[in-house]
């Protein structure tokens, strides 16, 4: 093995983690056909393209493109993208669009977190302490290796129901009772991936840590994947149905938990025993406290309004300081505080638990007929009809939200389904309306206008018409297509007009997984690549300047291509890098019949790495300034050039079997 190997994901991903988590990628895109929920932008992509996909399963695929680190320069094959969607009001959430094989990595890391700490999690059950995310991923008990998959446990709608109604039962017995609602800022976008590899290590039994090769150089290469995907920042991937990062998510905020566990038993103890017992209930970063005060301390009446209150005011004080210092973790302004015993305080509580979740839909169970049901939600239209644009993006009225939950009932869209007489009344309620309410209430009108004929050719004509999208207009296009399973082309088109999305349109064109012919290194084929990337030493120069360039880090980015290309010529040269400098570059170039006009631009590219303040700190003799984006892919592109002059396939395969070793 070469010495340098630790510097690739082999050190701790193994195949069988890969293999399974294509099957946890693949169980989910077979459950589109069924279940709604997965009719989303990413998934139709994965099944598009699903039926080309059996080769990434194979050991050979992850030996020869992910685990040596190779899958860093696969541009063309190994890609994501950033996009943004709206959330309620004004605000914007960043996802992630996938390539098949860069969310199986995302899942194969992510299935790495659960190995490690599926035994912690065990051992830190507790009856008050519920916490739940949108599935239930586990391993084989007996080999710790396979994934137990099942339709309900890869579904959120079983654990946000026990999270519900976990809430619910809070309110049963209200007395002495108060609920405190924990709102974490920007939540995804703060997780810390470093914290959580620490927090692991510190809280993990060793010998688990060690079975699994967790160490310094596991953490290293885990956080840097991560801020490859994050730009150099912290963060968690947001994307569809992402189960792994709801498990990650999940995961960061156990430790959250037993934080404010030690918090309220510490503060107990010094405030006289007030509390009597206490829950926490969460689904992933919506955290609720239960604290049951005692009536009696010490034999005294303790129903006390200012100790309670005081209690309350120095725990809040005292969790926002230790998710600060320990995760990084900031809340926002305010905190929502129930106290159960008033009747308006537990009504507000009741019904901040049924607000609708654009992430999580469900109808009410209700006691009506599904006409009846229908009849509201007529009368909802009609409301939402008249409402101004402008006041709905504060918040929703309640009772327009609480009605539309409904819309996502399978009885209730059968009735629609099946009754004429039910689209022609939708049809007049669509009649004269306002097309941009739907950006407030997107996902459930776009449901019911998509049962129409009449109307739907409306809301497609005015989505047509815009003239430049916003990202509102954009998500009112994408949660369309997803309802009519991107059966409209021009729709289609008119979301390549928008810079974020037009290389993910392109790539649901292009249907295909792997991309051997061009593989986006250099424009090379994966066989070249193959033979080339052998090298940890090379492969660790492509790796550190992509990240470079992801991070626009120009002046790194301009080292690690000169070192790069330093190692691609001696390598092929069959020489030693230790004494391969620029005339040696210039020589080879030369004898391979690269033109004039290349080579001065390679030469100037030695010249302006020795200017580089990276390289050089500069002197009175010598100025060092930073390097430009544009100027550094002038020189990527003659890199770029010279490359695929000097590579001739049939002299390559005779060079690398020299077998000579060329190491930075």
């Amino acid at each position: 093995m070469d010495k340098l190997d630790n510097l690739t994901l082999k050190h701790f991903l193994r195949f069988e983690l890969w293999a399974e988590a294509k099957r946890l990628l693949d169980f989910q895109i077979a459950q589109k056909k069924n279940n709604k929920f997965f009719n989303t932008f990413n998934f139709y992509y994965f099944e598009r393209i699903s039926k080309n996909a059996r080769v990434i399963g194979e050991e050979k695929y992850f030996n020869e493109k992910v685990c040596n680190n190779i899958f860093y320069g696969l541009e063309k094959e190994m890609f994501f993208y950033h996009y943004t969607v709206p959330k309620q009001g004004m605000g914007l959430r960043k996802l992630f669009f996938f390539g098949y094989p860069m969310a199986v990595l995302q899942y194969a890391i992510g299935l790495y977190f659960l190995r490690l700490t599926t035994q912690f999690i065990k051992d830190h059950k507790r009856n008050n302490i519920m916490a739940y995310y949108g599935g239930d991923l586990q391993l084989d008990t007996a080999s710790n290796k396979k994934l137990i998959l099942g339709k309900k446990n890869i579904f959120y709608r079983k654990y946000y129901n026990s999270f519900k109604r976990d809430l619910i039962n809070e309110a049963r017995y209200p007395n002495d009772k108060m609920i405190v609602k924990l709102d974490i800022q920007n939540y995804f976008d703060s997780i810390s991936i470093s914290t959580l590899l620490k927090l692991i290590e510190e809280n993990v039994k060793p010998s688990i840590l060690k079975v699994n090769n967790f160490d310094e150089t596991t953490k290293d290469l885990i956080e840097f994947y991560y801020r490859f995907l994050n730009s150099g920042k912290d963060g968690l991937p947001q994307g569809d149905n992402n189960i792994i990062s709801d498990y990650i998510s999940y995961l960061y905020l156990v430790f959250g938990d037993l934080i404010i566990e030690d918090t309220i038993i510490g503060l107990n103890k010094v405030s006289d025993n007030l509390i009597k017992e206490f829950k926490i209930i969460r689904y992933v970063d919506d955290t609720y406290i239960s604290l049951k005060f005692k009536k009696l301390v010490n034999g005294k009446e303790c129903v006390n309004k200012y100790n309670r209150s005081k209690f309350i005011y120095n725990l809040l004080n005292k969790i926002a300081d230790e998710f600060y210092r320990k995760l990084h973790l900031r809340f926002n302004n305010k905190a929502n505080l129930f106290k159960l015993e008033k009747p308006e305080e537990k009504d507000e509580f009741l019904a901040e638990i049924k607000k609708v979740s654009t992430n999580y839909p469900e109808a009410e169970n209700r006691k009506e007929t599904p006409s009846e049901i229908f009849i509201r939600i007529l009368d909802i239209l009609g409301k939402i009809k008249e409402e101004d644009i402008a006041e709905l993006y504060k918040e929703p009225p309640k009772h327009l939200t609480e009605v539309l939950k409904d819309v996502y009932s399978h009885k209730v869209n059968k009735l629609i389904d099946h009754s004429s007489n039910a689209i022609i009344m939708l049809e007049k309620k669509f009649e004269t309306f306002n097309f941009d309410l739907f950006r407030v209430f997107s996902q459930p009108l776009i449901i019911l206008v998509n049962k129409t004929t009449n109307s739907r050719k409306k809301f497609e004509k005015f989505l047509l018409d815009k003239r430049s999208l916003t990202t509102f207009d954009r998500g009112l296009i994408i949660d369309y297509l997803c309802q009519r399973g991107f059966d409209n082309k021009k729709l289609i088109i008119k979301l390549k007009e928008d810079i974020q999305i037009e290389p993910i349109i392109n790539k649901f064109y292009e249907g295909a997984v792997t991309s051997d012919k061009n593989t986006g290194y250099y424009n090379l084929n994966f066989s070249t690549c193959k033979k080339l990337l052998k090298q940890v030493s090379l492969i660790e120069q492509v790796r550190m300047r992509i990240y470079a360039e992801k991070t626009n880090q120009f002046s790194v980015c301009l080292n690690h291509l000169l070192n790069e290309f330093q190692l691609i010529c001696c390598t092929l040269e069959g020489q030693d890098i230790k004494n391969y400098n620029a005339n040696r570059v210039e020589t080879y170039l030369r004898g391979n019949a690269v033109p004039n006009t290349i080579r001065t631009k390679i030469r100037n590219l030695f010249d302006r790495r020795n200017n580089n303040p990276v390289a050089h700190p500069g002197s009175d003799v010598r100025v060092a300034w930073s390097v430009s984006k544009s100027e550094y892919f002038k020189y990527k592109a003659s890199v770029c050039e010279a490359i695929n002059m000097i590579i001739k396939e049939e002299a390559l395969e005779t060079l690398l079997n020299l077998g000579v070793k060329c190491e930075l």
